[in-house]
């Protein structure tokens, strides 16, 4: 033929190869928003961590009251890691500890960026967005990454586990991609270090993504090895969480099905189109039905999907294959999941001004009595009777749910707590001067209690956003 002529002229041309620096950076811009949207929310048992973390440093071991070895915290590992930075106060502590969640999520995320816009994560293949119209659309995609993966913005300045979760999962995709098995294989198992239910998903991932037993032998190892410690340790294989908060299928079926209509991701990038994107879509699937199988989560937005939701936005550039319509309309969720983490924005100030108050009231004070441990672990160094069990083995065993174990008042005044604090419903009418009702089922049962009332004097109150905090000291 004539040079110059036009080879497969009815063909897509495929553009030469530009850099995707300015997208990543317009999405690493959007993450930067959505993250300051989302600064006011806390969750409590993020303190738990930190005070296993600041014992740990300060030659205490694993305990959440100092010297008493208990396995208080779901991640065995993460205390650990926490430790490195933990030789302040609770404060100091939990300020760095969401400083180093917000940067894990900035370099996780701008991976993932890096990839939907433009990079290919299958060798060979370029990605359609280097035209015109494909560059255009991919940073509409691109753009909406924050909010496919809202549940991960809105925990990666809490200070939980989550964002370390994510990397390791993000890492073993990548790895897989450039055919590095045994790395992917152990990033993937390492993520059930600090989520273990992810162990079904590194399983099935590493199988499906590179055939191997040897690997998906591998991918399980970490998990086995802490469970193996655990058991040596606590005398069981699993966190103490799941003996302190029961829960059933039921629950989790509606925790997932909930969680999967508002983050979006499964349905806008769900694809079968490449061997590394059938493996990801395949292990979300398992972790979905390991999620129904735990029981879901007492937490908000979707926090047990949140470190599997970047794997999936990986293929992102794979979702020209799906209807643009059907795009949008998976966009829905993600926005109302984002409206309804805004309203989450006062929370941060409040638990700062519970501290405040509590703080002088509970100097001191030996031992604290309590069912939300997370802030009060931050307003005492005092030893703290968990009501909810989620670091006392023994509350844990008894009989009930996580706001409501068969505690009588027999045992509660056997542990002799000096202080006792109750979050109790704001009394519409005159009350009497034990104070309000309380607002879980724990509280209330032992504030109706006469041998309850005859120890325990009111001490000292302030307001919460859904009623009062109580504080009541021993006669």
């Amino acid at each position: 033929g004539q040079v110059g002529a036009p080879v497969n002229a009815g063909e897509d041309r495929v553009s030469p190869r530009r850099s995707p620096g300015p997208q990543v950076l317009l999405g690493l811009v959007a993450l930067a928003v959505a993250m300051w949207l989302m600064r006011g929310f806390v969750v409590d048992d993020a303190w738990i961590p930190v005070r296993y973390a600041r014992h740990i440093a300060s030659g205490e071991g694993h305990s959440f009251n100092a010297g008493a070895i208990t396995d208080g915290c779901t991640s065995l590992v993460y205390p650990w890691l926490l430790s490195l930075s933990a030789h302040g106060s609770a404060a100091a502590t939990m300020a760095n500890v969401t400083i180093l969640g917000r940067a894990v999520t900035f370099v996780v995320m701008g991976v993932v960026f890096w990839n939907v816009a433009g990079l290919s994560l299958e060798e060979g293949h370029v990605s359609a967005s280097h035209d015109r119209k494909g560059g255009a659309w991919s940073l509409v995609v691109l753009l909406a990454g924050p909010l496919y993966c809202w549940p991960l913005v809105a925990y990666a300045g809490v200070g939980l586990e989550t964002p370390w979760a994510a990397a390791l999962a993000v890492g073993a995709v990548l790895a897989s991609t450039r055919e590095k098995a045994a790395a992917s294989a152990l990033l993937a198992g390492a993520s059930a270090l600090f989520r273990p239910e992810m162990v079904v998903w590194a399983a099935v991932f590493t199988w499906f993504s590179s055939r191997r037993i040897r690997a998906c032998l591998l991918s399980v190892m970490p998990f086995v090895i802490v469970a193996l410690v655990r058991l040596a340790v606590f005398g069981h294989v699993y966190p103490l969480s799941i003996a302190a908060k029961p829960s059933d299928l039921s629950h989790g079926a509606t925790y997932a099905f909930a969680s999967l209509l508002l983050v979006g991701a499964p349905v806008a990038f769900l694809t079968f189109r490449s061997p590394r994107a059938r493996a990801a879509s395949l292990a979300f699937v398992a972790h979905t039905f390991v999620v129904i199988a735990v029981g879901g989560d007492w937490m908000p937005y979707a926090r047990l999907f949140a470190p599997v939701l970047p794997t999936l936005y990986l293929f992102a550039h794979e979702a020209r294959v799906l209807r643009r319509t059907r795009f949008v309309l998976a966009i829905v969720g993600p926005l109302w999941l984002a409206y309804l983490g805004l309203q989450t924005a006062p929370l941060r100030a409040e638990r700062a001004s519970w501290i405040e108050q509590a703080t002088p009231v509970l100097r001191g004070a030996r031992r604290v009595a309590a069912l939300d441990i997370g802030w009060v672990s931050a307003s005492t160094e005092a030893d703290i009777v968990d009501l909810a069990g989620l670091t006392d083995p023994a509350i844990a065993r008894l009989p009930g749910g996580h706001t409501s174990k068969r505690i009588d008042a027999n045992y509660f005044l056997d542990r002799a707590p000096e202080t006792w604090i109750v979050w109790s419903e704001r009394a519409r009418v005159a009350d009497d001067a034990f104070g309000p009702p309380a607002k879980r089922v724990v509280d209330e049962r032992l504030r109706r209690d006469p041998r309850i009332q005859d120890a325990y004097v009111r001490a000292a109150e302030f307001d919460a956003s859904d009623g009062k905090m109580v504080l009541y000291h021993r006669r």
